[in-house]
Order: structure tokens, then C-alpha cells, then sequence
């Protein structure tokens, strides 16, 4: 079922993949940015979880990586408004 990928498979892959990033500290965002722009291509970053909601509503996402301690809405409250819209989940 699954395909056992190296590495540079796996790295090919992910720069298919459009990511939503939501991280409200700035210093942590910019960090984790720097590393994941090393492996995908397409990256839509969100300051706080309200902006986060709103990109995800606007774009087709593959992948979500979200703080949970955010303003406005908590990474929990957001994965919950993203499970809510996308039944498919």
C-alpha cells in the first residue's frame, strides 16, 4: 500500500504539496519558515489564527501546520473551523 520513498523522493514530493503555515510569534514563523522553505515550494503563512481561517476558506491546501497558542483563534478552534468546512478530512 505504501511506496517506501528515499529521500530525495520524499523532498520531490513535498514541493507538490501547497502548505498553510499559521505561527503568530514572529522569531518562531521566520525559523520554522526558513526550514520548511527547504522543502516545499508553496507556502501561504498566516500571522494568527483569524488569518489562518481566512487563507484556508481562499486556497486548496495539502498540508496545515499551526501553532495551537495563537490570538484571535487558538490552533484548536481553527482545526476545528477546518474540520467544520472540509467534511472530508
Amino acid at each position: 500500500m505504501y511506496k517506501n520513498f528515499n529521500i530525495k523522493e520524499l523532498v520531490e514530493f513535498t514541493k507538490t504539496l501547497k502548505l498553510l503555515y499559521a505561527e503568530d510569534n514572529e522569531d518562531a514563523r521566520e525559523a520554522l519558515l526558513a526550514l520548511l522553505e527547504n522543502f516545499f515550494d508553496d507556502i501561504v503563512v498566516a500571522v494568527d489564527g483569524k488569518d489562518a481561517i481566512e487563507k484556508f476558506e481562499n486556497g486548496n491546501f495539502d498540508l496545515i501546520i499551526s501553532d495551537i497558542r495563537m490570538p484571535k483563534m487558538n490552533g484548536i478552534e481553527f482545526s476545528k473551523k477546518v474540520r467544520e468546512t472540509n467534511i472530508d478530512i
